[in-house]
């Protein structure tokens, strides 16, 4: 009888913690929810022995919670994001590795998740580009829903560092000399090359190799161009074969325009969709961080990556004063001066 009271007892927590998780419907009791269930699985991870039913009920606990959190579209897209970095991250770092078998349910739930997250975007960007005329997009959203669907292509923490060749070191670096470890550190301008203005959202095509980004909004805009103009040539060429009695040719020309709307990078020039450009979570966050701590981002500030950390800081670049030459005509002394970031000999 004692035996099946305890049992009654310890099966309360969960059944409480489930009937809470399946009423969620706000973004405040959403985060109490993930607070409480990264604590049970904290918890029951660090028993030892560690209970394996215990444990597969805090998986099914997980499950729950990222179902319900799919069904609440009042939720930002950034808060959802969150939490399902959360609940992998918490599963990843706090289960040894034996157990993390147990969490597989709770995993795929996870990735269930951000899947769907992303055809959700994917879809709804289709019907913002192909389904209106280029002259009438809708920019604002469009960038809206590229840095939404950015938020759930991040891969998980143990993942990111072994996907795909290094990107390409550019600007200056400091190397160290010998064959001992190499130190890189890398400069990058915060002056768009489209729009020639600050970049307000980093962002680069996912094919591209190089660390250099432009601005989103500004490329949606390049896109939009590009667009259009395919547009104008497209029905200028099925004017000109229709005239002609070319009809089969002319209609079979039109498939260019159900093609995905993309431009040439700004640096590499590879031809790139909207549906391949991705926004650069860690350089958003510093840049964040630099106005958080009373910076005013400008085109003269730059971003110092540092290849041996992978991290990112922002900075207002310093031009270095550096006397050229010396130049005397009579009784004039003439010295020259050169600042070497406002001269391109400099550089």
């Amino acid at each position: 009888m004692r035996f099946i009271y305890a049992k009654t007892v310890r099966l309360m927590p969960h059944r409480k913690l489930l009937q809470e998780i399946r009423s969620m419907s706000s973004a405040a009791s959403v985060e109490a929810e993930r607070s409480q269930l990264v604590s049970l699985l904290k918890s029951e991870c660090s028993r030892s022995p560690p209970s394996l039913h215990d444990l597969c009920k805090v998986s099914m606990l997980c499950g729950a919670f990222c179902r319900r959190l799919a069904t609440l579209d009042t939720i930002a897209a950034s808060d959802v994001a969150k939490h399902a970095e959360s609940l992998s991250s918490s599963i990843n770092c706090s289960a040894p590795s034996a157990q993390v078998p147990l969490f597989a349910y709770a995993l795929g739930e996870v990735e269930g998740l951000r899947n769907t997250r992303r055809l959700r975007y994917r879809q709804r960007l289709d019907d913002l580009t192909k389904g209106v005329p280029a002259s009438r997009w809708d920019t604002e959203h469009i960038t809206r829903c590229i840095t939404e669907l950015s938020l759930f292509e991040k891969l998980p923490a143990r993942r990111r560092n072994d996907q795909g060749p290094p990107k390409r070191v550019c600007g200056e670096s400091d190397i160290g000399g010998g064959s001992g470890p190499v130190a890189v550190r890398c400069q990058l301008p915060l002056r768009d090359p489209i729009s020639l203005s600050v970049i307000a959202t980093p962002a680069r095509g996912v094919l591209c190799q190089h660390h250099e980004v432009f601005d989103l909004s500004a490329f949606v805009r390049t896109v939009q161009l590009v667009a259009v103009r395919r547009g104008e040539s497209v029905d200028g060429a099925l004017i000109q074969r229709w005239g002609t009695g070319g009809v089969g040719a002319g209609l079979g020309s039109s498939s260019d325009s159900d093609s995905s709307p993309a431009a040439n990078c700004p640096f590499c020039g590879k031809y790139t969709s909207l549906q391949n450009v991705r926004v650069d979570e860690a350089l958003a966050e510093a840049m964040a961080r630099y106005s958080g701590n009373g910076g005013v981002l400008s085109v003269d500030c730059v971003v110092v990556w540092d290849m041996q950390s992978g991290s990112y800081n922002v900075m207002e670049k310093q031009a270095e004063v550096r006397p050229v030459c010396v130049k005397v005509e009579g009784d004039v002394v003439m010295e020259a001066e050169q600042r070497r970031g406002e001269s391109p000999l400099g550089r």
